[in-house]
């Protein structure tokens, strides 16, 4: 009987009883375990697993996940094949993006869902309490939201699990609402923003990647040799023929102060740039010459 594979690219092995901290590199395709009731199996897929804001104590995490529902004869045991069989790729909805907020104090997770009545698209906000008591509609948020963020997918809702909650340092918390309903997924981000402040502690770590000023085809082009292309390290920058050292990281409210040595042209040179995060993939750069100042926008690379 086919149960389940994945492929977690770098997550770590995980152990019951040992303290994981949040994942903070991407996987390819979880295919988590079925949920079946009544006659019917839902199968969902979880790929592109990767950090979209980095918090004090907490990993903002987006990722896509796409479904296929299965209905089963009456009669039918639901762990034979004829339920519990991962359906072709064919089968499963087109992937669209979720967001798991990773926090032993706060976590979230938000689901894109489609209205059975309207047919349009949603996104189900879920206020997740693992070490505590949890409505049944919360069990394949829950379920997503360890697979997400700390590589492991709960089977059941037993002892193995209360010892992963407990040894990961989650402890039950006072929720007065569980589910927030909402149209789109800029909604579900300003949801998550508001129950956890998550714009208030950028991270150097927000900037590690690939970005570019105005065209995303310089992402293909090699760091140092490719004008209009930035590229970040948590110690390191590298821009058109140019490399910095990271010496200084400061937080002033939504944005990072940060200080650099920069080599070019044989010489080295203090510099000095403000980053304010607008979204996950998208900054205001300000440098400076002197006394003046220049910003621009910067984006992420896809």
């Amino acid at each position: 009987m086919e149960r389940m594979q994945r492929s977690l690219l770098g997550f770590l092995t995980i152990a019951v009883g040992a303290s994981v901290p949040f994942h903070e590199v991407s996987a390819s395709e979880i295919y988590m375990r079925p949920q079946c009731k009544q006659g019917y199996c839902s199968h969902e897929i979880i790929r592109d697993i990767a950090p979209a804001r980095f918090l004090r104590d907490a990993i903002l995490m987006r990722y896509q996940t796409a479904y296929a529902g299965k209905k089963c004869a009456d009669g039918t045991d639901l762990e034979s094949d004829a339920c519990f069989k991962r359906p072709a790729p064919a089968g499963y909805s087109s992937f669209r993006v979720g967001y798991s907020l990773c926090s032993r104090t706060n976590p979230i997770n938000a689901t894109p869902t489609v209205d059975p009545k309207t047919n349009e698209p949603k996104y189900v906000v879920n206020y997740l309490n693992p070490a505590g008591t949890f409505a049944a509609y919360q069990t394949s948020s829950t379920v997503s939201y360890f697979a997400v963020c700390h590589g492991w997918e709960p089977k059941e809702f037993d002892d193995t699990f209360v010892k992963f909650v407990t040894a990961n340092g989650y402890k039950p918390l006072a929720i007065s609402n569980e589910q927030t309903i909402v149209n789109s997924e800029s909604e579900a981000l300003t949801t998550i923003s508001n129950a956890s402040s998550i714009g208030e502690t950028p991270s150097i770590r927000m900037l590690v990647g690939k970005w570019f000023a105005t065209n995303p085809r310089v992402c293909k082009g090699v760091a140092g040799q490719t004008e209009e292309l930035f590229t970040y390290s948590p110690r390191k920058f590298i821009g058109y023929e140019s490399a910095c050292d990271i010496n200084k990281v400061a937080v002033e409210k939504n944005r990072l102060r940060v200080s650099f040595t920069c080599y070019g042209e044989g010489m080295a040179s203090k510099e000095t740039e403000l980053y304010e995060f607008v979204s996950s993939t998208e900054a205001k750069r300000t440098t400076f010459d002197g006394k003046r100042s220049y910003t621009f926008t910067m984006r992420r690379c896809p």
